[in-house]
């Protein structure tokens, strides 16, 4: 390592002075496995000693001597930059021997001369006794053209200017020089050979610096001189001594002085690379520095004591930038290590089993800070884990929302910083993995080796490598929890590959993206910033079964607790409070949020406020049915109780664009079939004929259709967004994709692009759920004692689409109609039914409608049990929108800004344990938690629509008459649309399967019977009536036969 003199890197330890008070004079050692930290975890402390891991101390010896290995460069280059310039002339003298140097010849003449004066005869003698070597250097008398050349009457050396005759040498003037084969010669070119008479000859002699006397450039003649260790005159001082350092340590460093006619520099890369690996351990100086790079001499003279470290440069910027590596986050300032009130939590961390114990110098300071006095006693973290984005918001004085994938804390936030994408990008898989499984908590993972959240999510679109990319990038996190079928593929940026089982079937230690995503969220929580959370909650669609939750609760419960500081892991006075549970549904807890909102919460016992919430988001659409009220017992402040729910498992925005993306490649299946595109059939989605080759079927894609897929879904987002010109966009005649064929190859592809189809597929798909929202409304609401009116909800980023505003708008309108023809019927009087929905748009959405006052009515009224029973249709959008949301600064307050997407997580803070604030009375799960049975089981009736046959209202292990057993073969038509319990949904669009009885079990009198055994799952067996009613599970007589059901 190169430092002054006067301030070595490394200090001996016998010369350090050390006050006895506040420092140890003992010598660095391996910490055994039994020596820990004895710090308080109550208040900071300032360490004598610092712990660093043999890994780590040897990348700060790493980082140290790489900064050296560039200031070896750096003066090196200095040296040449100032050697080239006195190169540039012709004839430089040298300071370090009685020589001068021709740049032309690339030869060294000798300033000291010999006098001769003599014949012919006895030259030779006279030359042998010359001392002829000068330093390394072997000199000799010059051939006919070396003198010549630099020494013809026309040109000036440094012993003799131009158009001179004669060398005045020692108060002699010479004409006549001694050249090789004893010719002798003036500067005028006239010769005498071999013989001459006496004369008075002056011997000038010369050495060669290369093999032949060719013309050396100004870098080749300073690399020949620092070979030969020659010193130009000229240099500067500092500069000269840095020189004369190269030159000296010239051996050492040939290999790595590299140059041609035109630049001469240092192989830093290649010097740097050597040190690190130990092939080059040497050490040199100067009059200024002192250079070691015997790497492993340097470590071992550390850990056993003999040197100590006195330069802590890097493993302070390591602890200030240790979550800027792990995250992305914002560097902390050096006050964290220097400041009392402060302090650093990795310094209060136990010592690891191969720590070195390094003294810290009176002129560092180190501050230990417990993580434990970071803990925020009544904080809680709800989390909205989302399809497209998540949103994270915490408690502790106020919920605020939390932005995760922008580590730049020092920008100004925006608004969709908080909507952070559910995206992980791979880049180095292997180095995450390995990091990730080193430390229970607070790993040494890297954000260059994983990334997630909003610079994730920026990679889908990056076209430089779009295979690469696709493959490296996963962002159906969500949809694959879901899916107990879909295998991945993935493939980091380094070519690794990994194939992941279904969510379902992961074991422990299987690499999990959720735990992944779940522990970088931890870190963004927890943070030097923000403090630590012991309690989470988080809020899951209301059709998740409690598997699927459970698991996903393990999967966040894992990654946030890695991302706890060690300290905190081991302390389990602390760790027993750790909570982490599902919380409300989303569309419940996005309710709590409107009604706030809105200001529609009941103010007195008695009154109440119905909703539905339609909550559209980005992989389903989720119906929630309840009321809210201040419960009597005062136990809370408000009750909502939740008696109905549904929703369309694919109605979701990122659904719609695969399934446009589909339409346009259906569009072109011509260019698609010739050049053997592969697609993914999604959801809803038709086959075409011959698309054997092409479409794959969910869970059995190959990666070129899945990306393909994606891609093209990614191109049409500005349709279903409606951003910027996108009609344009894609009527221009030259638009076209690159796509992936079936073998790899990446071609362009020309497409033609039906805007006006697109958007009339994206009306029909939000209009069968707008259906399918009234149809589940009315069923929710039946025999149900409500005031009206009823405030329906649009949650999600997908409900901004103003598509849906118009759709509910006119169902709105249509259910009215059938509410005032249904009171005409039954009571012969004509009643105002134009108050009983009132629709509001996504909070903080940008269009608005002026509020209006709505009074409250009894259902009762208007004969509310036989209108809810006979209501069918759709509505009007009623609700000229209660534009009464709750004023904001938009300079100061974006993380308290209640939308759509964020309102769901405000929601879930107010109800969770503990806040008694909105108590949620959930009836639509069983007494296990389980959400109710799915689908709709059903026939086929005679108009070959969906007839159902038995409904959501049986419960789990209740046998169901189904249909006749007398044949081994039944069909079993199931859907979960709300809308088919009005009997006009063709049995062509639901699901299907084909089951069977044993042939011995086919009986005219008998039955097949069915139950619900889970929420995709049935069994089946053949009884008669009698026999049924006394089933037991033990003495059953009969094959009993399970189904799983998909759809």
């Amino acid at each position: 390592m190169a430092l002054k003199k006067t301030k070595h890197y490394f200090k001996d330890m016998q010369n350090q002075a050390v006050n006895e008070e506040s420092k140890t004079n003992m010598k660095n050692t391996v910490v055994k496995p039994e020596i820990k930290h004895s710090l308080r975890t109550d208040i900071t402390t300032e360490l004598n000693k610092v712990y660093l891991t043999q890994a780590v101390l040897k990348e700060v010896l790493k980082n140290e001597l790489t900064k050296s290995c560039d200031g070896l460069e750096h003066i090196f280059s200095s040296v040449v930059v100032s050697a080239v310039n006195i190169a540039g002339q012709r004839f430089v003298e040298m300071k370090n021997l009685p020589v001068w140097y021709d740049r032309e010849q690339s030869l060294l003449f000798s300033k000291e001369m010999y006098n001769f004066y003599g014949s012919s005869s006895s030259v030779d003698a006279f030359y042998d006794n010359i001392d002829k070597k000068i330093g390394s250097f072997i000199f000799r008398v010059p051939k006919q053209e070396e003198f010549i050349k630099s020494f013809q009457i026309n040109i000036s050396n440094p012993v003799i200017k131009k158009d001179v005759d004669s060398i005045l040498y020692a108060g002699s003037h010479y004409y006549r020089f001694l050249l090789e084969n004893n010719i002798i010669a003036d500067r005028n070119s006239n010769y005498d050979v071999p013989y001459w008479s006496t004369r008075n000859v002056l011997v000038i002699l010369v050495s060669s610096l290369k093999s032949s006397n060719s013309n050396s450039t100004p870098h080749e003649s300073v690399k020949l001189w620092l070979k030969n260790n020659l010193i130009p005159d000229g240099l500067d001082e500092e500069t000269e001594n840095d020189y004369k350092m190269f030159c000296e340590n010239y051996d050492l460093l040939e290999p790595y002085i590299k140059g041609n006619k035109a630049s001469l520099y240092f192989d830093k890369e290649s010097f740097k690379q050597d040190v690190l690996s130990g092939k080059f351990a040497s050490e040199f100086y100067d009059e200024n520095n002192y250079y070691d790079f015997n790497f492993n001499e340097i470590y071992n003279d550390i850990v056993s004591g003999k040197k100590d470290l006195s330069d802590f440069t890097f493993f302070k910027k390591n602890l200030l930038e240790c979550d800027y590596k792990r995250a992305n986050i914002s560097p902390y300032t050096e006050k964290q290590l220097t400041d009392l009130n402060l302090g650093h939590w990795e310094l209060a961390e136990p010592a690891d089993a191969d720590a070195i114990e390094i003294n810290v110098p009176e002129t560092e300071h180190f501050i230990a800070r417990p993580p434990q006095m970071d803990v925020i006693k009544n904080g809680v973290c709800g989390i909205d884990f989302g399809t497209k984005s998540t949103v994270v918001a915490c408690f502790k004085n106020e919920a605020r929302l939390l932005r995760v994938g922008e580590g730049d804390f020092t920008k100004a936030p925006e608004l969709e910083d908080y909507e952070n994408p559910t995206v992980i990008e791979l880049r180095d898989l292997a180095g995450f993995v390995k990091n990730y499984k080193a430390r229970a908590g607070r790993p040494f993972t890297e954000w260059e080796q994983l990334t997630v959240s909003h610079q994730a999510a920026e990679a889908i679109m990056d076209d430089k490598d779009e295979k690469t990319n696709y493959y490296s990038v996963f962002s159906e996190l969500k949809q694959w929890a879901i899916d107990k079928k879909r295998r991945l593929m993935l493939c980091d940026k380094k070519g690794k590959t990994i194939e992941i089982k279904p969510y379902q079937e992961l074991k422990d230690g299987d690499f999990d993206p959720i735990e992944i995503y779940a522990y970088y969220l931890g870190l963004y929580i927890n943070n030097m910033n923000n403090g630590i959370y012991m309690h989470y909650v988080l809020s899951f669609p209301v059709n998740y079964e409690l598997a699927v939750r459970d698991k996903l609760l393990k999967s966040f419960e894992r990654g946030l607790k890695k991302a706890l500081p060690f300290a905190l892991l081991k302390d389990e006075a602390v760790m027993k409070n750790f909570k982490i549970y599902a919380g409300a549904s989303e569309p419940a807890a996005y309710a709590i949020s409107a009604l706030q909102e809105f200001k529609l919460q009941p103010e007195a016992t008695g009154e109440s406020a119905c909703y539905g919430v339609f909550d559209f988001g980005g992989g389903t659409t989720d119906f929630d049915f309840g009321i809210e009220e201040i419960p009597e017992d005062g136990r809370s402040k408000y009750k909502i109780t939740q008696f109905g729910s549904g929703g369309d498992v694919y109605l979701g925005g990122e659904n719609i664009l695969l399934l446009l993306a589909y339409e346009v490649y259906k569009d072109n299946l011509k260019a698609m079939r010739e050049k053997q595109i592969p697609f993914v059939l999604p959801p809803k989605g038709e086959l075409f004929s011959g698309a054997e080759t092409l479409i794959y079927g969910k869970g059995e894609g190959s990666q070129q259709a899945y990306l393909n897929s994606r891609r093209l879904a990614e191109e049409l987002r500005p349709v279903w967004e409606r951003k910027g010109d996108y009609k344009a966009k894609f009527t221009r005649e030259s638009y076209s994709k690159k796509f992936l064929t079936n073998k790899g190859e990446l071609v362009e592809v020309p497409l033609k692009v039906n805007v006006n189809k697109l958007e009339n597929i994206i009306k029909a798909q939000i209009e069968s759920g707008v259906q399918n929202f009234f149809t589940a409304f009315r069923k929710a609401f039946k025999d149900k004692n409500i005031k009206l009116p009823v405030h329906i909800f649009l949650a999600g980023n997908s409900s901004k689409s103003p598509v849906v505003k118009e759709l509910f708008e006119k169902y709105i309108k249509q259910e009215e109609a059938a509410i005032a023809e249904t009171i005409l019927v039954n009571d012969g009087k004509s009643k105002s039914t134009d108050k009983c929905f009132v629709l509001h748009l996504p909070l903080g959405a940008a269009y608005k409608i002026e509020a209006q006052e709505v009074k409250r009515q009894s259902l009762r009224d208007i004969k509310r049990n036989q209108l809810i029973a006979d209501m069918n249709g759709s509505g009007r959008e009623f609700a000229e929108k209660t534009g009464d949301e709750k004023p904001v600064n938009l300079d100061m307050d974006f993380d308290k800004i209640h939308t759509g997407k964020t309102g769901v997580v405000f929601g879930l803070l107010r109800s969770r344990k503990g806040a008694r604030d909105v108590k949620i009375v959930n009836k639509n799960n069983d007494a296990n938690n389980e959400v109710q049975f799915r689908y709709l089981l059903g026939v086929s009736d005679h108009n070959e629509n969906f007839k159902p046959v038995i409904g959501w209202g049986v419960g789990y292990n209740k046998w169901e008459k189904f249909t006749w057993a007398d044949e081994e073969d039944f069909d079993l038509f199931y859907t979960s649309e709300p809308k088919a319990l009005e009997g006009n949904l063709p049995a062509a669009k639901v699901s299907r399967v084909f089951c069977s009885i044993d042939s011995d079990e086919v009986s005219e009198d008998a039955n097949i019977y069915i139950r619900k055994t889970a929420p995709d799952k049935i069994q089946y067996t053949v009884a008669e009536e009698d026999e049924i009613s006394s089933f037991n599970e033990n003495t059953w007589p009969h094959k009993i036969y399970s189904q799983t059901l998909e759809e």
